[in-house]
């Protein structure tokens, strides 16, 4: 094969493939950021609420756990047991639970790949 055909070949090929491809690692790293961001979103707000038992933006964390970490299995391990918690009763000795609740809390950031937490101290 002629170099000049092979190198006009691999131009054509660069300009036809190279804009796409382009495109497809932008948007594959816009998605990771997306999900790095909602998911450090959540590790915000549970911090920021973790001397207030159920406020409604903890819940709301909570419930994105399930979401956003799917697949992740020591964050859904530790978030089960803070579920299961929740939904034990707390009359017998309501410190007692809120202590146990955030010790649970506590387990679950700790998950957290320690990226998120450099992330959020910086």
């Amino acid at each position: 094969m002629d170099d000049n055909l092979v190198l006009g070949l691999g131009v054509i090929v660069a300009t036809l493939f190279g804009p796409v491809l382009a495109v497809m690692v932008t948007r594959w790293h816009d998605n990771a950021s997306r999900v790095r961001e909602r998911r450090l979103e959540i590790f915000r707000i549970l911090m920021a609420t973790r001397r207030t038992t159920l406020s409604p933006e903890r819940v709301r964390a909570l419930n994105l756990v399930e979401i956003d970490f799917y697949g992740n299995k020591g964050v859904e391990d530790a978030h089960r047991e803070v579920m299961k918690h929740i939904n034990t009763s707390a009359q017998l000795n309501p410190q007692k639970w809120n202590d146990q609740l955030r010790s649970l809390i506590t387990r679950l950031l700790q998950k957290w790949p320690k990226f998120y937490a450099t992330a959020y101290s910086s």
